[in-house]
């Protein structure tokens, strides 16, 4: 991930509000750019901003017609339309979302496209005339498009934090009777254990417990 992000931006934000501390007479354009330089290296706030901006944008395609198209930022995989003030800060605000759990979890979950190619790749080997090992291999694989699904949707609802790693998810899930080998499935729980309870029967989203 680039430098240039807009977690680096509160960054920034928070390292004027300390720097106020200890510069009380400056005005908070100008802790801005010192906090700019301090956190970024760079010239001031403004160029901090503009970075960031490009950097974002490099993320997103853009139809043709910028006034009336829409553009797809590939990072976070919103749509939205660049012309609208109000899109933008939505995008923006999903964007952080996304580079916040980047940053703590070391990844982020695979694109709604990546999964379903995943799956049907995973699905097709399930039913192929291969060894146990390599079932066990697609079946992990099918397991996993379902945790990224899962852990996109606690991404976007701000429980990420809370969501299980895909190995305790894994233990978690059930038996997907339909569509993995009981043989393939005893091994998983072989190696992988069983926590049923955590997520409702037949469904493969893990949300926090509440109440």
């Amino acid at each position: 991930m680039s430098n240039f992000t807009l977690v680096s931006l509160e960054k920034i934000k928070r390292e004027a509000k300390k720097i106020k501390k200890q510069y009380p007479d400056f005005s908070h354009a100008k802790r801005l750019d010192m906090a700019a330089i301090q956190v970024l290296g760079v010239a001031n706030y403004y160029e901090a901003n503009c970075q960031i901006k490009n950097s974002i944008n490099s993320m997103c395609d853009f139809s043709d017609d910028f006034a009336d198209g829409f553009a797809t930022c590939h990072y976070c995989n919103m749509e939205f339309f660049p012309s609208e003030s109000e899109d933008v800060k939505a995008h923006d605000e999903i964007h952080l979302l996304y580079e916040k759990a980047e940053h703590v979890l070391g990844f982020l979950p695979a694109s709604y496209k990546a999964r379903e190619q995943n799956k049907k790749r995973a699905y097709r080997d399930l039913g192929a005339n291969i060894s146990i090992a390599k079932k066990v291999d697609a079946a992990l694989r099918l397991i996993r498009g379902h945790f990224d699904r899962s852990l996109d949707a606690a991404i976007m609802g701000s429980y990420w934090r809370k969501h299980p790693t895909f190995e305790t998810y894994v233990a978690m899930v059930d038996d997907y009777e339909k569509s993995i080998p009981p043989a393939v499935m005893k091994k998983i729980r072989d190696d992988y254990g069983k926590q049923l309870g955590h997520i409702a029967k037949g469904k493969s989203y893990w949300f926090p417990v509440t109440g």
